[in-house]
C-alpha cells in the first residue's frame, strides 16, 4: 500500500495519510504532536530573608504596642484565634486556647493602670512558617494599687504564617535571674 507524501513543516518530517494523519519523523516512527501551552502564570516576588526578618520585628514591635495601649482589641488583632494560643506570663500558669490568652491580657489590663517596654537585644529567626522573636522587655509598670515595677523580663514570641498572613501564637516571658534581685511576687505583666 502505498503512502502519499505531503509538505513537511519540519526539517525531517513528512506527513502521510493514513487514518491519524500524523506527522512522521524521517525515521518513519510518528512524531509527537505539538501542544501550545501556557505562559506561567507571574510569581509574586518572595521577600527575602532579611525582608521577612525585618517584617516581623516590626510586627512585634505591635505586639508591645498593643500591650501599651492596653486594649483587649488591639491585642486581639495580633493573635490566631483558636486553641494553638498559648501565653505564659511571669508568675503565671500556661493559658492555652485563644479564650484562655484573651481572659489573662483582660486580666493585666483591667489591673495596670499604664506600662511601657523598651525592648533589647532584639533577636528574630524565621523557619518556614514559623518564626520567633526573642528579647528582653524592659518595663515599666504601674499598677492599680499604685505599686510600681520597674525590671527586665526575658520574652519570646512565637509567630505562625497560615495563608500568607503573620499572627502570634505563642507568648513566653520569664523574669530576668540575678543573684541580689528581688523579684516581686505574683505576676508582673
Amino acid at each position: 500500500m502505498a503512502r502519499k507524501v505531503e509538505a513537511s513543516s519540519g526539517p525531517k518530517a513528512r506527513r502521510t495519510k493514513n487514518s491519524e494523519s500524523r506527522p512522521v519523523s524521517s525515521s518513519g516512527t510518528a512524531a509527537r504532536p505539538r501542544v501550545r501551552r501556557k505562559a506561567p502564570e507571574p510569581l509574586e516576588p518572595t521577600p527575602s530573608a532579611a525582608e521577612e526578618a525585618l517584617a516581623l520585628e516590626a510586627f512585634n514591635r505591635r505586639y508591645y504596642d498593643a500591650f501599651q495601649s492596653l486594649s483587649g482589641d488591639e491585642m486581639a488583632k495580633l493573635w490566631w484565634h483558636d486553641e494553638q494560643a498559648s501565653c505564659i506570663h511571669p508568675g503565671w500558669d500556661i493559658r492555652t486556647g485563644w479564650s484562655n490568652v484573651r481572659a489573662a491580657y483582660e486580666d493585666i489590663f483591667e489591673s495596670t493602670k499604664s506600662i511601657r517596654f523598651a525592648l533589647g537585644d532584639v533577636r528574630v529567626r524565621v523557619l518556614g512558617d514559623l518564626a520567633y522573636v526573642t528579647c528582653v522587655e524592659n518595663l515599666l509598670s504601674e499598677e492599680d494599687d499604685s505599686s510600681d515595677y520597674l525590671g527586665a523580663v526575658l520574652a519570646t514570641n512565637v509567630y505562625e504564617r497560615r495563608h500568607g498572613e503573620w499572627k502570634m501564637i505563642h507568648h513566653h516571658a520569664s523574669p530576668v535571674a540575678t543573684d541580689d534581685a528581688d523579684l516581686p511576687e505574683g505576676p508582673l505583666h
